[in-house]
């Protein structure tokens, strides 16, 4: 059995990029020449040369929001889960920004890299940095056209990722509007994929988990102020840990490692752990957190986190995570679809295969070829129809919107605001990443791509879902999503 890079992150969504060309040239302006030297300090991996570039080219305001040192800390995890950021083409320069697109090379992946600029002293200064997931920048993206139907987007968006299959699903506060699917469950197949079909979710999954501690929390079972070593007073753990909180560990903010890619080596011992779900997650934290930590405070997406999570609740109910999903999310929602691992099987061949994205070829993912370990299961393997996680999602909307549904209201509020400690990059709790009107995530195990979103402004939920794990499928998902919101807002 093979244990394939397991990449499932918001940030480092996993796609596999194409052959790299010539690196690109900044353009001749102030702008230009301060990104140059951005990525030149973040791929250095020198500590002195990050600290003397944010020093010199950060704002006020963003050092006032976090000190020279957190700084270096938080680029020295970001490169950790990301790798180098190689710039390859210049995206957009506008009046007060600049984005490029680059290959990270640890993850695999296009990201797009976008500087946000003020002027002090004279000088274009960094306010802010944001990198994001995007396609292929040699690759043509979807261009959907007013008034096509959803059949028609879904199959615009199939034919541009390249993807067997595709699915997508809307819904509103009062009931799902469209479920629409395109394809064949596995290359060279015949089959096609049906409207009940599953697909494996990756980190789409923390938010479920990220909502079993929520109803422990509504419960008085677990409160986030909580330590780990008030928590699991019986799970070794070095020093640094014990007084991590569950608020931190929730925001992936921990320090707890990352374990957002596993070699083969890695994934086998991880394999190797006995006994059943809850004494290996058990086993696996006892040697997450005898590791060194990254950086506390700083934002260190880390898959490990979630299944710390996940043993955290364990301890707490007496029961195994995949019980407390199944009682607290699947069965009060009715998510019948819903289940644990990769949706096919040689047992059960009758649903969507996984893909891996080969260039311009998608290859089928051999039954059995990789499992992920039960360890890590709480941090991203779920699969379920794109109805019933529309319905999911949905339930988060009306909860945001004061109704209670799964959760109580309030609850559902609460897991959806982030701490403000956490200051300028203050956006992620609980499974979600939290835009201003807009909660989402998306997730990937290398085979598989899903991509949630609610739309606050609107009070739309929306899920894309694709069996293949393209670098394409987040800028098209995200373009799919806009064109049906825009039809929906025409025709309402």
């Amino acid at each position: 059995m093979r244990f394939a890079c397991a990449v499932f992150s918001l940030v480092i969504g996993l796609g596999l990029a194409g052959t790299l060309e010539a690196a690109p040239i900044f353009p001749d302006t102030e702008y230009g020449k301060v990104a140059s030297l951005f990525f030149e300090s973040f791929n250095s991996g020198e500590a002195e040369k990050v600290r003397s570039f944010t020093l010199k080219y950060r704002s006020e305001d963003a050092l006032a929001k976090k000190t020279i040192e957190q700084r270096v800390e938080q680029y020295d995890g970001m490169r950790l889960q990301i790798g180098e950021l190689r710039p390859e083409k210049l995206m957009e320069e506008g009046e007060s920004h600049i984005t490029i697109v680059a290959f990270a090379t640890a993850a695999q992946m296009w990201a797009s890299v976008k500087l946000e600029f003020v002027e002090e002293d004279e000088m274009a200064k960094i306010d802010a940095i944001a990198i994001q997931p995007t396609g292929d920048p040699h690759k043509q993206h979807a261009s959907f056209e007013s008034g096509q139907t959803i059949s028609e987007m879904v199959e615009e968006f199939l034919s541009i990722t390249g993807s067997p299959a595709a699915a997508a699903a809307f819904a509103d506060l009062e009931g799902v509007l469209a479920v629409e699917v395109a394809g064949v469950r596995a290359s060279g197949a015949e089959a096609k994929v049906e409207v009940d079909d599953r697909f494996h979710i990756g980190s789409v999954a923390k938010s479920m988990t990220g909502s079993v501690i929520a109803s422990l929390i509504q419960d008085g079972k677990l409160s986030r102020d909580d330590t780990l070593m008030e928590l699991i007073p019986n799970t070794k753990m070095k020093a640094a840990y014990k007084d991590v909180t569950l608020e931190e560990v929730l925001a992936h903010r921990s320090g707890v490692p990352p374990y957002t890619a596993l070699d083969e080596k890695a994934g086998a011992e991880l394999a190797a752990f006995e006994g059943n779900p809850a004494e290996q997650r058990k086993a696996f934290m006892e040697r997450v957190l005898n590791e060194d930590p990254t950086s506390r405070g700083g934002f260190a997406y880390s898959n490990a986190g979630y299944s710390l999570l996940a043993h955290i609740a364990e301890e707490a109910t007496g029961k195994s995570w995949e019980q407390l999903i199944e009682e607290i999310v699947f069965k009060p929602l009715k998510l019948h679809s819903a289940g644990f691992g990769w949706p096919a099987s040689e047992a059960m061949p009758d649903q969507p295969r996984g893909h891996y994205a080969m260039g311009e070829n998608v290859i089928v993912q051999p039954f059995g070829e990789y499992e992920l370990p039960l360890c890590m299961d709480p941090a991203g393997d779920i699969h379920t129809s794109a109805k019933d996680l529309v319905r999911y999602a949905q339930a988060h909307l009306r909860g945001l919107n004061g109704e209670d549904t799964f959760l109580k209201a309030e609850t559902i509020q609460e897991i959806h605001r982030p701490d403000p400690q956490w200051g300028d990059d203050n956006n992620y709790v609980a499974g979600w990443v939290i835009d201003e009107d807009r909660h989402w995530h998306n997730g990937s195990a290398g085979t598989f791509y899903t991509l949630m979103i609610l739309d606050l402004k609107n009070n739309l939920a929306s899920v894309v879902m694709v069996n293949s794990g393209s670098g394409d499928n987040e800028p098209n998902g995200m373009k799919l999503i806009e064109a049906f919101t825009e039809s929906y807002l025409e025709n309402k």
